[in-house]
């Protein structure tokens, strides 16, 4: 439309409404404002639009988008204006725009048709230059994105990566960057990695934190912000001045970034290219940006002082010798340690999560206790119950400590396996015992001794003078009025030999007692010199192939003997004899223990191990329970049918590994699973004195 349409244009309006009062109306606004007609030219522009495109009113009417802006921006203007003249609604956009005055502007733009009095269309466009609003708001979504991030747990250096690009995003052509303070030398370092060019990050890495040293070092040294708008001009900047502007760095604001505890941790700064002086949005920038940088540092220093000591927290809780699990209320498995694993076999993965009577086992009633006592948040304290839930038989201690004294709110149990104290405690109990029977045995043995060799001395004089072939015993009889062969029939007939062998029998059974008993408490030094184990156990298995029992129905060459000697045993100095008797003893009894056992083993392990070696002994027999356990080194004690065991074997093989050798014996065994002995010499012992009774 021409100058001519204008006057048109203007000349038609009505009367009360006349074109001078609508162009007083439109100047007044503030706003820009512009009429174009249908083919999308300027007819009318007020002095608010001409300001926001940078021409004056004469240049604008007649002309398109075209002709002032670049061609992909003047695209979307020109379909805007369509889309308003084939739809006749209001239209409202947001759009970026440049031009001469304003290079960089978001503008909304409202458009809508109106009409003359000859019914020619024309739009109207009302223009709210909004450039500030959107970058706040921008700036806003950027600080919000930066706090997802930290939530999420993004490493720190990304963090401070996106900070800076926020910075740039919302000051075209700024650089920013970051730096933190070396505590030790009070030096300034960069934190991450910046678009400063690296001839110029080289040259101030490692600025003082004092007066004079450019805007970072001063903004340290003052605690506040510092800005400098011409670095050309400013003293702080004498130092790396030329490089700076080489590299077209004009101006530096500097905002120091604070602790959580008020200390000063670094900087954080923008360069711009030319130079600037603070605005209100810049200032709001550099202000919030480092405080989110305090925000990051701060938040993963937390994190890892808090990781810190969750690490060291989990390690003491895995380096103590207790098994604990933490459980709450309902209990559900928390904590779960590393002796809790080696227990139960169950590691923390698998455990955690999951319901403590699921990944504990315990006997029900037992289980039962335990679980009511955490859902009541009382304690519980089970000391020196036997258990073989875990794989093994085991002596146990267990703790269960409420965690909170103000009602139910989870609980800590711990477990002891106390297994070693316990046998150690027998081991004690049982030396004690064969110590304070000794003296009353090797006495009882004499005084027994006396009188039975009498007894067997005295029968076997009464079967001599009652046989025939003697000429003594045939005077006699003659003397006395009958002979040998009267006297011979008769006790033929009344059995009297079969009674006196009888009595032989027991009084040697009864010597036979007299000498174990005074082999336990017989020291024998005089035998003591460097022995091979392996050696002496096999010369002891050679024994025992010739060994056979008819009355307790065992022959050991049909049991299977497995064999395991480590290779390259160090000698031992032992009692040769004493230990055969040892093993003589411990072999024997696990034969005659599977009698009734189909593919009876024994399984024979010797080893060395931190100076000790080490004699294990296994059966797949029928077990012992515990009540026989506690019991199975006890002189006179025997599982055997009276007559057949005296009950000093084991006895005496304890003996002589504790006392005479100062070593140790254990046994274990439950029913049904067999029985397994160990016996541990140390590799150097003191002959000339005992070991002491308490260890």
């Amino acid at each position: 439309m021409t100058h001519q349409s204008r006057d048109h244009f203007t000349a038609e309006m009505s009367p009360q409404f006349d074109a001078d009062f609508f162009s007083q109306i439109v100047t007044a606004i503030a706003d820009p404002v512009f009429v174009k007609d249908s083919e999308h030219r300027w007819v009318y522009a007020n002095e608010a639009f001409c300001d926001f495109v940078g021409h004056r009113r004469e240049e604008l009417l007649g002309k398109s988008d075209y002709d002032f802006f670049p061609p992909e921006q003047a695209e979307v203007f020109w379909k805007q204006d369509d889309l308003v003249l084939s739809k006749e609604e209001v239209n409202v956009n947001l759009q970026k725009i440049s031009t001469a005055a304003s290079r960089h502007s978001i503008i909304s733009t409202k458009k809508l048709i109106i009409k003359d009095q000859q019914g020619d269309r024309y739009i109207l466009g009302i223009i709210s230059d909004v450039t500030e609003e959107e970058r706040r708001k921008r700036h806003q979504q950027q600080i919000a994105f930066i706090l997802k991030h930290l939530v999420l747990g993004v490493p720190q250096n990304e963090i401070l990566k996106i900070v800076l690009r926020v910075a740039e995003e919302a000051l075209p052509g700024v650089i920013a960057t970051i730096l933190r303070i070396d505590p030790q030398t009070r030096r300034l370092h960069p934190a991450v990695r910046s678009k400063l060019p690296k001839e110029f990050s080289a040259a101030i890495d490692g600025t003082p934190a004092r007066q004079g040293m450019g805007s970072c070092g001063e903004a340290v040294f003052r605690k506040e912000r510092y800005v400098v708008e011409d670095i050309a001009t400013h003293p702080n900047w004498q130092r790396v001045r030329d490089l700076a502007l080489k590299h077209n760095l004009r101006a530096c604001w500097s905002q120091p970034v604070f602790s959580f505890a008020g200390e000063v941790t670094g900087t954080f700064a923008l360069y711009f290219p030319q130079k600037s002086s603070p605005e209100p949005f810049d200032l709001e920038v550099l202000t919030t940006l480092a405080q989110l940088t305090t925000i990051t540092l701060e938040h993963h220093q937390i994190k890892d002082e808090t990781e810190q000591l969750r690490r060291l927290l989990s390690d003491m809780i895995n380096a103590m010798p207790s098994s604990l699990m933490a459980v709450d209320v309902k209990g559900t498995v928390l904590q779960w340690n590393a002796e809790a694993q080696k227990l139960t076999g169950v590691p923390f993965d698998a455990a955690h999560g999951r319901q403590l009577d699921e990944v504990l086992l315990l006997d029900e009633e037992r289980l039962a206790s335990l679980m009511q006592a955490i859902k009541q948040g009382s304690s519980l304290n089970w000391r020196r119950w036997a258990h073989s839930g875990f794989g093994s038989n085991l002596w146990l201690d267990l703790t269960l400590y409420p965690l909170s004294n103000h009602g139910p709110g989870g609980s800590v149990l711990r477990i002891d396996d106390v297994t070693n104290q316990v046998r150690l405690e027998q081991m004690m109990i049982q030396t004690e015992k064969i110590h304070s029977l000794g003296g009353l045995t090797a006495g009882m043995a004499h005084e027994i001794n006396n009188p039975l060799a009498g007894i067997l001395q005295n029968i076997q004089i009464m079967k001599n003078r009652l046989q025939k072939g003697l000429q003594k015993n045939a005077e006699v009889a003659i003397a006395c009025g009958g002979d040998v062969a009267f006297i011979e029939e008769y006790m033929r007939r009344r059995n009297i030999h079969s009674l006196m062998n009888s009595v032989i029998e027991a009084g040697q059974r009864a010597s036979s007692i007299v000498k174990n008993m005074l082999s336990f408490c017989r020291q024998e030094n005089a035998d003591i010199r460097a022995n091979d184990l392996c050696e002496l156990m096999d010369k002891t298995l050679e024994l025992l192939d010739n060994d056979y029992d008819q009355t307790q129905k065992y022959d050991f060459r049909n049991l299977t003997i497995e064999r395991v000697y480590e290779a390259n045993l160090p000698l031992i100095l032992c009692g040769a004899s004493s230990l055969q008797q040892v093993f003589f003893n411990l072999l024997k009894n696990a034969a005659q223990a599977m009698i009734e056992t189909e593919n009876p083993k024994i399984s024979i392990r010797i080893s060395f191990v931190d100076d000790w070696l080490q004699i294990a002994i296994e059966d797949n027999g029928p077990g012992m329970d515990p009540q026989l356990l506690r019991h199975i080194f006890e002189p006179f004690f025997t599982t055997k049918p009276v007559g057949i065991g005296t009950g000093l074997g084991l006895a005496v093989a304890y003996f002589i590994i504790t006392d005479s050798h100062q070593g140790r014996m254990s046994v274990e065994s439950q029913p049904g699973s067999g029985t397994g002995f160990l016996i541990e010499l140390p590799l150097i012992m003191d002959v000339t004195k005992k070991i002491e009774k308490h260890l």
